[in-house]
């Protein structure tokens, strides 16, 4: 493919320049790529890039640097690939291959020298591995929301809400009492709702655990701890008595509860 031929990339409609990227990764994409899946492994490969490209601007007939700014193409790359602006990253990388086709046509750039002199076909495998990172699909984020403190026998309502999915897929709930109070019968009304409640019908401690579903892949488990309120006895030291003298009296604080 003549990049050279290309109109700029601020006169391609967004459309076109997806059209254009999946052919370049289509044409060069390698089997070795299939794996590469880490910001990481791209920037090693950008900096084999910029080093092999660094040879080659020193080895030019006319070559300079600042003349022909090859390398802050790549600079910039790095930076938006860094901050996970992978598309950008890519047109960097259009560009920088569009320069150096350039250079070579009007021979100020002399690759005979090097020992992999295949500048723009290292450019290829770059913008494939960045392809290669846009596709992956990342394990959502489950939020079970702040700890509570509840009146006894109190509706508690839980809430996901806040987890999320960098992917911006849709997110599917699954939420369990893992912990309740002794003789507790409290049911979840709705373990797939992302709020859903239960009565806290014994004194104690709740623990509900989320995890959240993108479609694909199960978050981490998050959980969340429910304490009822102490609260205040209520005393009852039984029914008023009239005994004789020298009776024996029997008092009964049995009708006492705890709220």
């Amino acid at each position: 493919m003549n990049l050279n031929k290309l109109p700029s990339l601020s006169f391609i409609h967004i459309s076109q320049w997806f059209t254009i990227t999946i052919l370049i990764c289509l044409i060069s994409f390698t089997p070795s790529l299939s794996q590469a899946t880490t910001v990481a492994q791209c920037e090693i490969k950008l900096a084999q890039l910029s080093d092999q490209t660094k040879q080659a601007d020193y080895s030019g007939k006319h070559a300079s640097n600042k003349r022909y700014g090859l390398l802050p193409k790549l600079d910039n790359a790095k930076r938006k690939l860094q901050k996970t602006k992978f598309i950008d990253a890519i047109k960097q990388i259009y560009d920088y291959k569009r320069k150096v086709n350039s250079l070579l046509a009007e021979g100020k750039l002399d690759l005979s020298n090097l020992p992999e002199p295949d500048l723009l076909g290292k450019a290829d495998n770059l913008i494939a591995c960045i392809e290669d990172i846009n596709n992956i699909n990342h394990a959502p984020i489950a939020d079970a929301g702040p700890d509570q403190t509840v009146a006894p026998d109190a509706t508690v309502i839980l809430d996901g809400s806040n987890s999320y999915d960098q992917d911006g897929e849709l997110l599917y709930f699954l939420w369990s009492l893992v912990t309740t109070p002794t003789d507790s019968t409290a049911e979840l009304d709705d373990t797939s709702a992302m709020m859903p409640s239960f009565q806290a019908d014994k004194s104690g401690e709740y623990v509900a655990e989320l995890i959240v579903n993108d479609g694909e892949v199960d978050s981490l488990a998050n959980s969340v701890k429910i304490t009822t309120e102490n609260t205040r006895p209520v005393a009852h030291a039984g029914a008023d008595q009239s005994k004789f003298i020298a009776d024996t009296v029997i008092l009964d604080g049995s009708a006492s509860i705890l709220m």
